[in-house]
């Protein structure tokens, strides 16, 4: 029989690996859910083209995952612009 003692939990993992995770993580959904793109999209817009979103809130809420979601986006497309105007939790 073996005894491990550790101060820290054992299901505890280190930023980095955390971090690593969440790519995974974003990988595997971008993988499964865009695939090879979206064909009529593919063959009707640019590859040149750019727009812009805005996330309009009409009613009182807190929002969460906004530094989730800025990194799926920096996933997609390391050069899109984003402007958080507000943070997690407000």
């Amino acid at each position: 029989m073996f005894l491990l003692f550790s101060s820290k939990p054992l299901w505890m993992i280190t930023q980095d690996q955390f971090q690593k995770e969440i790519q995974y993580i974003i990988e595997n959904a971008i993988r499964e859910d865009v695939g090879d793109g979206d064909h009529s999209s593919l063959a009707c817009i640019p590859a040149t083209a750019t727009g812009k979103a805005k996330l309009l809130v009409k009613d009182k809420g807190v929002i969460a995952g906004i530094t989730f979601a800025k990194q799926v986006f920096e996933h997609v497309d390391s050069d899109l612009e984003i402007e958080m105007l507000i943070s997690d939790g407000m």
